[in-house]
């Protein structure tokens, strides 16, 4: 048997997403559109503005709030109600 000859999605194997080895749940996940997570982060950024004690948001944040306002095809939620 050569090594590493068995599949690694056999049996109960620990999930590794570098490998695209994913627990069960995500089998049957659907994935958000750029467009949607978007939509969630500025709601999220907007929630955070309106607070009373206002928190920094993280580096990450702003870069994949930036990252989905660039690569979003559409703007509002009927066009991405109309295309699920």
């Amino acid at each position: 048997m050569a090594a590493g000859g068995s599949d690694p999605r056999a049996g109960d194997v620990e999930e590794d997403a570098s490998q695209l080895i994913f627990p069960k749940e995500f089998e049957t996940a659907e994935t958000l559109l750029n467009s949607e997570v978007h939509m969630l982060l500025e709601h999220r950024k907007q929630q955070n503005e309106s607070a009373e004690d206002e928190q920094e948001l993280s580096e990450v944040f702003m870069k994949t709030l930036n990252y989905t306002a660039r690569f979003s095809r559409f703007k509002n939620r009927e066009t991405i109600a109309s295309v699920r």
